[in-house]
């Protein structure tokens, strides 16, 4: 160990006595909930404020829950939306009523939450100052910031997918049935609250099978645990939906609805980047109108399907586009800074063959490509901004240390 390592451990060592990372974590969380209280409860307390029709439509459903029994609108059961934000909401309003306010004040905590969540994945990737780095960056980051103000699955989902991924890990590490069991319970919610999630599933157990600890037999009896919970949750909303409906439906309704509104004249007409290919709420027919969702679910589908055969070349170039959409910025100016970061901070993993890493690259790669076949719009990436803030935490840390060796030790002492 050299003498600038040695002045780095010190100048570490005097700030660690100082502040602990619990008590800068206390600080970070603070300032979190401060930061998201001043920008979005303004919006929150007016009444009269939704975001879109999303929020609309989770409301109604969680309504529904409380006062029929019944997850639908206006009587009618419905299959349009995965189930478990609406479930969460009618919890919420089965205690305190249908009031909206309160349900948002409650996500809004939950984003703070996720805030800890980030610190606990940079933790796990490297070591507490990461950690803190990361929530750092996850307290500023706008996007989540406008999410906590909205009655939509974003919050819910990043907080479930991140804890999820974080039980993987230890079980990867430790081979314990019990994080086997949270592994599935937990995954298999966040499956319930985002239909893009489900591909998840194979990946992380291809990446447990392949790295975990322990004899193969054993992890093979991991795994098991895992689908088992997993598929088991999957499949009561599977049935539910056979009983309700007389039809086969793995996810929701709302595909026929996504293809439609993306592979058509007016998304594939010449327009910049951002307008090309993103989704549209398209007039519907009015034998769609007047079927049922599930009927209307099919038709969608194959008057895009239709269209698809019509146009391939443009059909090819929409699908592509959908990856920039996925990944795209939405209002957080930090958002690219913190994604280059990121792709150095995952160099550095690459370059340890890090599995605990190599599992958030994976889920990269994997929720990319899905959106090229699926509809994708940018707040679909949301799940993944805990892990984008980890990997920029390393390369921020790296890019410290290297800056450090050059700084005379009097600066560092």
């Amino acid at each position: 160990m050299n003498a600038i390592d040695q002045v780095q451990i010190r100048a570490f060592s005097a700030i660690r006595r100082r502040f602990s990372p619990q008590l800068l974590l206390v600080g970070i969380l603070v300032f979190a909930l401060v930061v998201r209280i001043m920008i979005m409860w303004p919006y929150v307390i007016d009444n009269g404020f939704f975001g879109g029709s999303d929020d609309h439509d989770y409301h109604a459903l969680a309504v529904s829950l409380v006062d029929h029994g019944l997850l639908g609108q206006q009587g009618t059961p419905s299959a349009y939306r995965m189930p478990l934000f609406p479930l969460f909401l009618a919890a919420i309003y089965r205690v305190v009523g249908p009031d909206r306010i309160i349900a948002q004040a409650i996500i809004m905590l939950l984003s703070v939450l996720n805030v800890a969540l980030t610190y606990a994945v940079g933790r796990q990737l490297a070591n507490a100052r990461v950690g803190l780095i990361a929530a750092v960056i996850a307290a500023f980051d706008l996007d989540q910031i406008a999410y906590a103000g909205q009655l939509l699955t974003e919050t819910l989902c990043i907080f479930f997918f991140t804890l999820s991924m974080l039980a993987l890990v230890r079980l990867r590490r430790n081979s314990d049935w019990r994080w086997a069991v949270g592994v599935g319970i937990v995954l298999g919610l966040t499956v319930l609250i985002r239909v893009n999630i489900l591909l998840v599933v194979p990946v992380a157990i291809a990446w447990l099978l392949r790295y975990g600890v322990g004899l193969l037999r054993k992890r093979i009896l991991l795994v098991a645990i895992v689908v088992a919970l997993c598929g088991g949750l999957w499949s009561t909303w599977v049935i539910r939906n056979y009983v309700v409906f007389g039809a086969f439906i793995p996810l929701t309704t709302q595909g026929g609805n996504g293809y439609y509104g993306i592979y058509n004249d007016e998304a594939a007409a010449p327009q910049p980047l951002k307008r090309f290919g993103s989704w549209r709420n398209l007039k519907l027919p009015a034998e769609i109108i007047q079927s049922s969702e599930v009927e209307g679910d099919r038709r969608q589908r194959q008057l895009a399907f239709k269209w698809i055969q019509a146009n391939p070349l443009k059909a090819v170039q929409i699908a592509l586009v959908q990856a920039y959409h996925f990944w795209d910025v939405e209002i957080n100016p930090f958002y690219l800074p913190t994604l280059l970061l990121a792709i150095g901070g995952s160099s550095w993993l690459i370059r340890r063959r890090d599995p605990d890493g190599l599992i958030w690259l994976l889920l990269f790669a994997t929720l990319t490509l899905l959106s090229i076949v699926t509809l994708a719009v940018t707040r679909f990436h949301l799940p993944l901004l805990p892990g984008i803030a980890a990997l920029a935490a390393i390369a921020l840390e790296r890019i410290w240390m290297r800056i450090t060796r050059y700084l005379p030790k009097r600066a560092l002492s």
